[in-house]
């Protein structure tokens, strides 16, 4: 009887699980279905802010290489953004090259200042590490402002075309925009999955747990940085070429220090070492200026110096809402949730042994 008992008790749990599964599949499946849909059921407007909230989850999972999974601080996301920006307009603009191959050597260039980047702060941590990124931030937007002949100087660089594929050209009211952007969120994605899952990962959050003991067990931290700088720059890379083919005009102020504090504050609001963090956090916050606009506009009556600028609110915002996170759950929103078992590379068997012989 007690038999019994145990195993329709296994079986009612068993139940249960497939139910679990079938409903994750199926909401799974309508998730897809509506993303790839949403040109189609969503005007320009709605369809614009979504695009911004993929194009902000590729630049926080790029930079959460840096700040989640190797446990520094970057302010300075911005310059590799701007450098991919300015890389593909000028060989689009002035040389005539395709978006694809220029956008690609926009991240590649944009990944050589990763390189850089990561020499020059080789043995810096914390908030030294954080300040000269900032500074690095500053170099690039000097170079923009004073390199006239390739960036145009204060002016900018206008009339940016679009990106063509075969005859199609990508725009916003065709979707073209929105399923492009969407591919370079889940090439993200995957790469930084594979990433994560391998050696390499292995490292990076070994590194970031005590990059002492990582050195003393044969781990090479200078080696390791310089990956996570370069990927990390050539996504972000790869997300300004295609902003600025998005937004059709490009200056020394479209790639500002708020733009890498914007992301840093997604990176730590979703959860800092996880992919569904930092898209999180890029769904929460990236609509932030669209939704202090529609609030500022339905505030009118209220006085003048409370309803000006609502991008200076935007910020007073992310400041109380860091400081909240880090009051009551520092790890993020969707930080330290993972149940999965960790992963041993091939030919790694632990046998667990209780007592000694």
């Amino acid at each position: 009887m007690d038999r019994e008992k145990k195993f329709s008790g296994v079986r009612a749990a068993a139940g249960r699980l497939a139910g679990n599964a079938a409903a994750r599949t199926v909401l799974a499946a309508a998730c897809i279905a509506l993303l790839l849909l949403a040109p189609v059921l969503v005007n320009s407007y709605v369809q614009r802010i979504l695009v911004m909230i993929a194009l902000y989850g590729v630049l926080s999972i790029s930079l959460n290489y840096i700040v989640g999974y190797l446990g520094e601080i970057s302010l300075g996301h911005a310059a590799f953004y701007a450098i991919g920006a300015f890389t593909s307009v000028y060989l689009t603009k002035r040389c005539g090259v395709n978006y694809f191959p220029a956008s690609l050597v926009g991240a590649l260039v944009a990944a050589a200042a990763g390189v850089l980047m990561a020499v020059l702060t080789m043995r810096m941590r914390g908030i030294y590490l954080a300040v000269t990124t900032m500074g690095f931030l500053e170099v690039v937007r000097a170079v923009i402002l004073n390199w006239r002949k390739v960036t145009g100087g204060s002016q900018g660089m206008s009339s940016i075309g679009k990106p063509v594929l075969f005859g199609f050209k990508f725009t916003l009211t065709n979707g073209g925009y929105y399923y492009l952007i969407l591919f370079y969120l889940l090439l993200t994605i995957v790469v930084t999955r594979l990433v994560i899952s391998s050696r390499m990962g292995r490292a990076f959050k070994a590194i970031r747990e005590d990059a002492l003991a990582a050195q003393f067990v044969g781990i090479n931290l200078y080696a390791f940085k310089i990956w996570a700088f370069v990927i990390s720059a050539f996504f972000a890379g790869l997300a300004g070429a295609f902003y600025a083919h998005f937004l059709g005009y490009i200056n020394n102020n479209t790639f500002t220090y708020s733009i890498s504090v914007s992301i840093l504050c997604m990176v730590i609001l979703g959860g800092r070492g996880t992919i569904r963090g930092a898209l999180a956090g890029a769904v929460i916050l990236a609509p932030m200026s669209e939704l202090l606009r529609s609030l500022t506009e339905a505030m009118s009556g209220l006085p003048g110096w409370l309803i000006s600028n609502p991008e200076r609110w935007r910020f007073v915002i992310y400041g109380a809402i860091l400081v909240l996170m880090m009051r009551f759950r520092p790890q993020g929103l969707l930080g330290g949730r993972g149940k999965a078992p960790y992963k041993l590379p091939k030919g790694v068997n632990v046998e667990a042994r209780h007592g000694v012989d």
